[in-house]
This record gives C-alpha cells, structure tokens and sequence, in this order.
C-alpha cells in the first residue's frame, strides 16, 4: 500500500467515526434519522466525503481490496446524493449506515493498525475493541471503546 493510500484510509476511518458519533449523540434508528434533518444531511455528506476518497484510491489497493470492504455499495450511495438525490430512500441510507458503515470502519482500522505494526498478523490487544462488520447499531460503541481508538491511533501517530 501506498503512503497516498494510508492517508486516505485514515480520512475515510476519521468520516465513519463521525457517522458513529452522531448516531451516539442523535439515536440508532431508522425513526431518528428520519425526524433530524440535520441528521440526515451530516450522515449523506459524510458518506458523500467517504465516496470521494474511495475513488482516489489507488487502483491496485482497490483491486486488493474489493472483497474486504464495502467500497462499491458505499460509492454507489455517494454517486446517488450527487447525482440522483431525490431517489435516495431514507431506508437506504440507514441500511448503508447500519452494515456498510461499520464493515468499512472495522476493514479501513484493521489495514491501519497493520500500517504501524512490525508484523502485520500480529493483533494488538485493542482490535477486540472494533466492531465486527455488519454490526447491529442498535447497540453502539461505548465510551471507553472511543477513548481506547482515539488512545491508540494517538500512540500509533507517534510511532510515525
């Protein structure tokens, strides 16, 4: 992988912890998004940012990576917010928001843990930590886990 590729997985982990926090902060469900609009708008601009780096990524990292991570679903959903808004189905966006999302979250941390580590089978202690793709939001991430994923990507940027 590429330096070009690792800065961008760490940008596209950066807009899918957001999507999970606003999910802690406005509700885990399909009704919670669809009674916020400023909670829809920050979840499709975040999904539209996402779709944005996966398409400068590079093409070998891609073609690597095509059956690990839901790059084509989410890319997809970008396309439509830019250029077929009005067919977006509230619906979708949560499916996308509820398995996409954290199958992403969980493919693009893994790849950037094992950018920092000597021996990339070697798992530290806090990847129990991660979601499993396609983890039910119905049950987000608590506190500590987000302070023990800030704590390590802090520790990780210093080993930089």
């Amino acid at each position: 992988m590429n330096d070009k590729d690792k800065q961008i997985l760490l940008e596209i982990e950066h807009f899918c912890l957001g999507i999970n926090e606003h999910i802690e902060i406005h509700g885990n469900t399909l009704e919670d998004i669809t009674n916020k609009i400023s909670f829809q708008e920050s979840v499709k601009d975040s999904i539209s940012k996402i779709g944005s780096l996966i398409t400068k990524l590079s093409r070998d990292f891609l073609l690597d990576s095509v059956d690990d991570a839901p790059f084509v679903k989410i890319l997809d959903m970008s396309n439509l917010f830019a250029h077929d808004y009005l067919t977006v189905v509230l619906s979708e966006i949560w499916n996308l928001v509820t398995n996409e999302i954290p199958a992403l979250l969980h493919f693009v941390t893994l790849m950037n843990v094992q950018n920092y580590l000597e021996e990339p089978d070697d798992q530290p202690w806090f990847i129990e930590l991660l979601p499993p793709p396609n983890k039910e939001l119905n049950d987000p991430p608590s506190k500590t886990q987000a302070k023990a994923k800030a704590k390590s990507r802090a520790i990780n940027r210093k080993k930089k």
